[in-house]
C-alpha cells in the first residue's frame, strides 16, 4: 500500500487527535502500538478493491493508497481500529480505548459505526457525516452517503445482501432482508420488508416503489 504520509506519521496522528480529547494510559499506547499492523492491513485489503479513484495512488493503478486527510479512508481506519481492538479484549475487558476510538470517529466525521459492528471486508462511503449504522448483518459491496440509517426494531436488526447501496438519508430497519444488488434511493425507508436482488427502491414502507435495475454494477472490484 502506497501512503500520504508514512506509518509511523499515520499512528502519531491517530495517537494525536486521541490525547486531543481523552486521557491515554500506558496500556492504551501499548495497545495502540500492537494493533496497528493488522489494521493497516485490513485497510488496504479494502481499499484496493475500492473502484472510488481517492484509494489509488493514480487511475491506472490497482494499488491500494492511504491518505489519512481524506476523512472517507480516516472513518474506514478508525472503525477498523476500534473494531480489531474490541475482538481482541473484549473477554479481557481490554480498558477504554475502543470507546475512545468510537467517540473520535464521531467527533471527527460524524458518524456513529459503533465497534462491535460486523461490517463486511469490502464496504464504501461518501460523504459520511450524518450516518448511523447499527447492528444488522451486512455484505459486502456494502456502500453508504450521507444521513444514512440502518436500525433495529423491537430488537430485530436487518439482514442486507452483496452490493446494497444506500443513497442519502435513506433508511433500512428492523425485520428487514435485502438482496443483492439494490440500490436504496435518496430518502426511502425500507422497514419490516423483504426486497428482491436487482432492483431500485423508492418510499416509504408499506408502499415502496420497486423497479428493476436495467444495469448491474458492483460497488468493489
Amino acid at each position: 500500500m502506497i501512503y500520504e504520509i508514512s506509518p509511523l506519521a499515520i499512528k502519531d496522528l491517530l495517537i494525536r487527535q486521541l490525547s486531543n480529547f481523552f486521557p491515554l494510559c500506558k496500556e492504551e499506547y501499548k495497545q495502540i502500538d500492537d494493533s496497528f499492523d493488522n489494521v493497516l492491513t485490513r485497510c488496504e485489503h479494502n481499499f484496493s478493491r475500492n473502484p472510488n479513484r481517492y484509494y489509488h495512488s493514480s487511475e491506472d493503478s490497482m494499488e491500494a493508497y492511504f491518505n489519512p486527510f481524506h476523512s472517507g479512508q480516516w472513518t474506514i481506519f478508525i472503525y477498523y481500529f476500534s473494531h480489531y481492538l474490541y475482538n481482541c479484549y473484549k473477554l479481557s475487558g481490554g480498558g477504554k480505548l475502543v470507546d475512545k476510538l468510537f467517540y473520535l470517529n464521531k467527533i471527527m466525521n460524524g458518524i456513529d459505526i459503533f465497534y462491535d459492528v460486523e461490517l463486511p471486508d469490502f464496504f464504501t462511503l461518501n460523504h459520511q457525516v450524518g450516518t448511523v449504522l447499527g447492528r444488522a448483518k451486512y455484505s459486502n459491496g456494502f456502500s453508504f452517503i450521507q444521513n444514512c440509517t440502518v436500525g433495529e426494531s423491537f430488537g430485530v436488526w436487518p439482514v442486507i445482501g452483496e452490493n446494497c447501496c444506500m443513497c442519502a438519508g435513506s433508511s433500512i430497519i428492523g425485520n428487514t432482508i435485502i438482496g443483492d444488488n439494490v440500490t436504496i434511493g435518496a430518502g426511502a425507508t425500507v422497514k419490516n420488508s423483504t426486497i428482491p436482488s436487482n432492483v431500485i427502491v423508492f418510499g416509504e414502507s408499506p408502499n415502496l416503489i420497486i423497479k428493476k435495475k436495467k444495469r448491474l454494477t458492483p460497488f468493489y472490484w
